[in-house]
């Protein structure tokens, strides 16, 4: 809850009101002169959720990796052959997204050996590929003659659309992270800025405001209008977004921390 606490580092000319209202009371320390840092704001979340961006897009970008490679080492010692279409299934995964499989056999000679070995595969293919293809059916497949376990269906239509999607998917995660970052490091920026040239304000609290979440029944952010004047006689007024409930009476005296007309925060 936000708390009163008399600044000795508030000047004298704008010290109308003698017990200001710290929002966050982790400032109350830095207010009263206890400490040099302001509160960090709380960004374990945000750090979190890049790690995780990156994660999923590294992982994604592995995969077209992976499968490019295999598509390339088939491509340039791939022998073609005929194959014979045992099974073929579709599936749905968590998020929705509709994937094909076609399971095929064919016959040749296994590597070091003068014996024939039949060999089993089941791939992901295109929509256009599976329809094509039922089982029983005779379809062309390529493996490579010194792993005829590596193995794919030789010039089916469209299977490098998925390929291409889920790599744009992995540079999105990419940049979002990228953003995420950014935006943290403008927050710390921020914070540095104001440790080194901020001076302390007395402002109002104007009034307060609940945001609704993706839930009717719930919010998840509160936003507080406030006021105040800088030290060369401009009239501020701005806006800050909290994470819970911090209902004060209209004209509340706060205090600013306050560099310049770009760098400057509610505490």
């Amino acid at each position: 809850m936000p708390q009163s606490a008399y600044s000795s580092r508030v000047s004298s000319s704008n010290a109308i009101y003698s017990e200001p209202t710290v929002i966050n009371p982790a400032n109350l320390a830095y207010v009263r002169g206890k400490s040099s840092h302001i509160a960090m704001p709380f960004n374990a979340l945000l750090i979190l959720l890049i790690i995780a961006l990156l994660a999923i897009g590294s992982l994604q970008l592995f995969f077209v990796g992976q499968s490019w490679l295999t598509s390339n080492e088939l491509e340039q010692h791939g022998v073609n052959t005929q194959a014979k279409v045992s099974d073929h299934r579709f599936y749905k995964d968590n998020k929705g997204f509709q994937h094909y499989n076609l399971t095929y056999t064919f016959e040749t000679v296994a590597p070091n050996t003068s014996q024939p070995r039949t060999y089993k595969n089941e791939v992901g293919v295109s929509q256009a590929t599976y329809n094509q293809y039922q089982p029983g059916a005779k379809i062309t497949v390529r493996y490579v003659s010194a792993d005829p376990t590596n193995s794919e269906v030789a010039n089916q239509v469209g299977n490098s659309d998925a390929n291409i999607l889920l790599a744009l998917a992995g540079l999105w995660l990419y940049f979002g992270a990228g953003v995420l970052l950014w935006f943290v490091l403008q927050r710390w920026k921020l914070h540095r800025t104001l440790e080194r040239r901020g001076q302390l304000i007395i402002g109002k609290y104007l009034s307060g405001q609940a945001k609704k979440g993706f839930s009717t029944n719930w919010h998840h952010t509160f936003e507080i209008q406030y006021q105040f004047v800088t030290p060369q006689g401009r009239l501020i007024s701005d806006k800050e977004v909290y994470a819970k409930d911090l209902w004060l009476s209209p004209e509340t005296p706060v205090v600013v921390i306050y560099a310049d007309d770009k760098h400057y925060k509610l505490l």
